[in-house]
């Protein structure tokens, strides 16, 4: 995936720098076979792409790590209105961040579609997929409590 995606970061004719249209990419599951990092990474590459080219993105994910990395898009555009750029560009790409204007994420609850963006916050609320980890968790601290209480 991030190698289509960095062909298509450069070949201007396709991305319609040269003819002025917009394109609408589908991408499915972009964490598949991918350690955090690279998905981060991905997330990086589609927001340069977003903000250079004007193309639009429609994406499926179950990755806790791909929202976040959504989030952190968001909030840096967010904090790069009152703040010096050079500082940003320490932190983050300048040319990656997202307005949370921008940006729509769904989930379906129950065979009905529903918003997980927090509007108060200004995020996408990445909890909602990653709270299989407080099951985990409460499950691993039962057994250290019932191991530490022999």
């Amino acid at each position: 995936m991030l190698i289509i995606l960095s062909v298509l970061g450069i070949d201007s004719k396709f991305l319609g720098k040269e003819i002025g249209r917009q394109y609408t990419f589908f991408i499915e599951e972009p964490e598949a076979h991918l350690f955090p990092v690279s998905q981060k990474n991905i997330i990086s590459l589609i927001g340069n792409i977003y903000n250079k080219k004007g193309h639009n993105f429609v994406i499926t994910t179950h990755s806790p790590y791909i929202l976040t990395a959504f989030d952190n898009l968001i909030f840096g555009y967010e904090v790069a209105k009152s703040n010096d750029i050079e500082k940003i560009k320490k932190i983050i790409d300048p040319d990656s961040l997202i307005n949370y204007e921008d940006v729509s994420a769904y989930t379906i609850n129950n065979g009905v579609l529903e918003s997980i963006k927090d509007d108060e916050t200004k995020l996408i609320g990445a909890s909602i997929i990653d709270s299989v980890a407080d099951e985990l968790d409460e499950t691993f601290d039962s057994l250290i409590e019932l191991d530490m209480s022999k």
